[in-house]
């Protein structure tokens, strides 16, 4: 299965710099949701302070009749917003679902950086998010960093901390994909943030929240919607194939 994906859209558009506290209970980031459309996603963007640069990326898949490779309708899968004018201000990267319930705000990526001796202290950032968060469900902290884990819905979600909890890139849909293959039961993990800090004071911080059930549940839709349009292919291929007479 192959994922072509084309920027198709940069625009200025506007944002808050995240604080410490950004995310809230509700689980949002910056006033973005997750289960919000493309549409509502963007007007929290453009309701921000007009020095970021939004893309918006567009996917299709690619599927076979038997013979030949044909591509599904495409469909937004990411936007990634920047700011033009401040090297300090977070980068978010928003992932939405893909058809046949297209367009549904499923992962939400993170990445900030700190001039160096600007940034929170450790202990500033790890109160505001208790504060926000209520105690963590897992610390994975090491020397230098501090790594927690939050599963609001479910604190009962099988956990791996070998697997599964990591961040890449800002990259949210291949932690959630990757959450999801690690825990073998996402069906019972609800929402999930997990927010890793470095250093004191902090110089860098990057967090992913997912709905780690939703997530599973659309991707399982996806690939079973491109198992049936497959079939319908080969199908169409076939039926054609016996109405044709050869040439002896």
């Amino acid at each position: 299965m192959n994922i072509v994906k084309n920027a198709f859209a940069a625009a200025l558009l506007a944002t808050a710099s995240l604080s410490t506290a950004a995310f809230a209970a509700s689980h949002d980031v910056a006033g973005l949701k997750l289960g919000m459309t493309v549409e509502q996603a963007e007007a929290v963007i453009k309701g921000w302070d007009g020095a970021y640069q939004a893309q918006i990326f567009d996917a299709q898949f690619d599927y076979t009749n038997g013979q030949q490779t044909l591509k599904t309708d495409k469909f937004v899968s990411e936007i990634k917003a920047n700011s033009t004018t401040d090297g300090y201000k977070p980068n978010y990267t928003l992932s939405f679902s893909a058809p046949p319930e297209a367009g549904k705000l499923v992962a939400i990526g993170v990445q900030n950086g700190y001039e160096l001796g600007k940034g929170p202290s450790a202990k500033v950032m790890y109160d505001a998010l208790v504060e926000k968060y209520g105690k963590e469900t897992l610390d994975l902290s090491l020397t230098g960093h501090r790594r927690l884990e939050w599963f609001f819905d479910n604190a009962d979600c099988p956990k791996d901390p070998k697997q599964g909890l990591r961040l890449v890139n800002n990259a949210p849909h291949q932690y959630a994909k990757h959450f999801e293959k690690a825990t073998k039961s996402a069906e019972k993990c609800g929402a999930h943030l997990s927010y890793l800090f470095q250093s004191d004071p902090v110089t860098q911080s990057q967090a992913v929240l997912v709905d780690v059930t939703e997530f599973s549940r659309l991707d399982k839709a996806t690939q079973a919607w491109l198992d049936g349009l497959e079939g319908k292919a080969k199908k169409e291929m076939e039926d054609n194939a016996s109405k044709v007479k050869p040439v002896l």
